[in-house]
């Protein structure tokens, strides 16, 4: 699960996605 985290982390951040977006992704899974 860690590892799958982290790539997402990756995925966030190549994209540019600001940290709002960011919480509201993890509060749907």
């Amino acid at each position: 699960m860690n590892q799958y985290e982290q790539k997402v982390e990756l995925f966030f951040e190549l994209k540019g996605t600001p940290d709002s977006s960011r919480e509201s992704y993890w509060r749907r899974m």
